[in-house]
């Protein structure tokens, strides 16, 4: 039976709907889960795109995926393997009326295909010409294909593949003019390659700390980098500003810290980023109503392990993934 091509304007409903279906995919695929992204034209506000939420799983490893096709099929998602690309899980679900609503493409940390999905929906929400002409080009393919979604997709093979082209020398182009640490934990958290990656915020990627003195420390890197918060518009400092907050509630939460200390420096690293330190009661005294960097020579200082952190960031995760702050 041929499929129904039906392309629709853009929902503001559809974050929504990523949050609530990432929620339940995060606590499904448990701690093995390192990041999901909502990807796909329903991610890209302003174009015209199939109902459908399209999300990309990152995992520590891929094979263990497998081992949680009960939890996804408990949530009505039927579980496809690889499916036509070596390395990937996918997984679906639709509605009872068999229409597509939900999608999960997984893989690995990593992966070349992590790399390239972000790197396409983060070019086409930067640059609004390019997706204009994406939303316009999928319009006419549906007129044209009403009832054949293959042809539809061909259709749109060759744009896709020169926008990604582009979007990936973008995102190198990034990387390479970049000189801060910054720049560069930014540039390897959308290649899919950072292990401190909490999970990508509205405003940019909050990460744990090199260091875990104290357990749960922080950082939010701004996306787009830039030197300082007045370097951003206002909308970009009032997101980043509550994507920071949310973090601090969370992860206080989460720890049972007192208190959360908040800082941005950029003294060392001249780009912004923001310190997100839980202070806890069992501190001495004299040491807790002091900033971290007065008393540092005093602390014993636990480097981060990304073995031993896979529970508190799963747990900071799913807390953030609650509040709609994971994107």
């Amino acid at each position: 039976m041929a499929s129904q091509v039906i392309v629709v304007p853009h929902d503001p409903s559809w974050a929504s709907a990523f949050t609530r279906a990432s929620a339940e995919a995060a606590t499904a695929l448990g701690s093995n889960l390192l990041e999901i992204h909502h990807i796909g034209s329903t991610s890209i506000p302003g174009i015209y795109a199939k109902p459908i939420i399209d999300m990309l799983a990152v995992a520590a490893d891929i094979a263990a995926v497998d081992e949680e096709n009960p939890q996804m099929h408990s949530l009505g998602y039927v579980a496809k393997g690889e499916f036509g690309i070596p390395g990937r899980r996918y997984f679906y679900r639709d509605d009872s009326f068999g229409i597509r609503t939900h999608q999960i493409h997984a893989f690995q940390r990593g992966s070349p295909h992590v790399g390239r999905h972000l790197a396409f929906r983060d070019f086409l929400r930067v640059h609004a010409d390019v997706a204009a002409s994406y939303s316009d080009l999928k319009r006419r393919l549906a007129d044209a294909h009403p009832h054949d979604i293959e042809a539809y997709m061909d259709g749109k093979d060759g744009f896709i593949k020169d926008v990604e082209a582009k979007a990936l020398s973008w995102v190198a182009g990034r990387s390479s003019a970049s000189q801060t640490v910054i720049h560069q934990r930014v540039a390897a958290a959308e290649r899919g390659e950072n292990p401190t990656v909490v999970c990508r915020m509205r405003s940019g990627y909050l990460v744990l700390s090199d260091q875990q003195t104290p357990r749960g420390w922080c950082i939010l890197l701004s996306v787009p980098v830039v030197g300082d918060l007045d370097d951003l518009d206002e909308e970009q400092r009032i997101a980043f500003l509550s994507d920071m907050a949310a973090a601090g509630e969370v992860v206080k939460r989460v720890t049972g810290a007192q208190r959360i200390n908040y800082s941005m420096l950029g003294n060392v690293e001249p780009a912004l980023h923001a310190h997100i330190q839980p202070r806890f009661a069992s501190e001495p005294e004299h040491l807790r109503r002091q900033p971290l960097w007065a008393i540092w020579d005093q602390l014993e200082v636990v480097p981060f392990d990304a073995e031993r952190e896979v529970p508190l960031m799963a747990e900071i995760r799913r807390g953030l993934a609650a509040m709609g702050r994971c994107t």
